[in-house]
């Protein structure tokens, strides 16, 4: 995580929001969420996204998973993580769009 913040080489900051993907957690999400949003290097930003992506894909399979195992409650929690996970990606994409709009507006 250190490596994603502060390394000055693009490349590394690329392999490590890879890397991060294969932690799924709420804590390496918003990592990979705060590289997405604020890193200068384009790949790199691709690559938090996709790891992000990777992510929601584990926690929807630990949703199926726990829904045979553990019963209803913790299913609508996950569920909720979810969709507040896709509501967040979509911001992501949509609020740089609206500022463009507004600053050229």
């Amino acid at each position: 995580a250190t490596r994603l913040k502060k390394d000055t080489d693009p490349q590394i900051r690329k392999e490590a929001a890879e890397a991060l993907g294969e932690i799924p957690s709420e804590t390496t999400y918003n990592i990979l969420n705060e590289a997405y949003r604020h890193d200068k290097d384009p790949q790199v930003r691709l690559t938090a996204y996709q790891s992000m992506r990777k992510i929601q894909k584990v926690m929807t399979e630990e949703l199926v998973k726990d829904r045979d195992n553990k019963g209803i409650d913790s299913r609508y929690i996950l569920v909720g993580i979810l969709i507040l996970m896709a509501i967040l990606t979509t911001l992501i994409f949509i609020l740089p769009l609206i500022r463009k709009r507004g600053e050229t507006g």
